[in-house]
């Protein structure tokens, strides 16, 4: 079960973790090959798929409106519940798929007379210093007001 400020995402079916890199490239003169360096490491981007399973169509827009409300600009504690240690994250990008041929026809009323809607959401690490990503906490933090 994955976790995120405290709300559980329901039935994942699959996570998939990356690690970005800022890197900078700069050409050296009478040289064939350039200095490179790793500028700085961006955090993890985790998507995470699953499918909303429920028994009534309002239950099924609850918790649809529940992921929705997540996505709010504000970090919080995500916990994949896989031995790796809890980290703050940001959730974008929540995408869901309805489909509106046959609601009620046995393609989708299925999983033991449930409905069920794929989703995904997307996860960026952060740091637990900006919290929410405010500008003038940014600014403050950095001094740069």
């Amino acid at each position: 079960m994955v976790t995120f400020g405290g709300t559980a995402l329901p039935n994942v079916l699959t996570i998939q973790m990356t690690d970005a890199h800022k890197e900078v490239e700069k050409a050296v003169p009478n040289r064939s090959i350039a200095h490179r360096m790793n500028e700085a490491e961006l955090g993890r981007t985790i998507q995470v798929s699953g499918e909303i399973r429920e028994t009534t169509i309002d239950a099924v827009a609850s918790d649809i409106e529940t992921i929705r409300s997540l996505n709010d600009g504000t970090a919080r504690t995500l916990d994949l519940q896989d031995g790796t240690a809890t980290f703050y994250a940001l959730l974008t990008d929540p995408a869901y798929t309805l489909s509106t041929d046959g609601w009620y026809e046995a393609a989708l009323f299925s999983n033991a007379g449930r409905f069920t809607v794929p989703y995904t959401v997307t996860f960026l690490q952060t740091s637990e210093a900006f919290g929410h990503w405010n500008v003038d906490l940014i600014w403050d933090y950095f001094g740069w007001a």
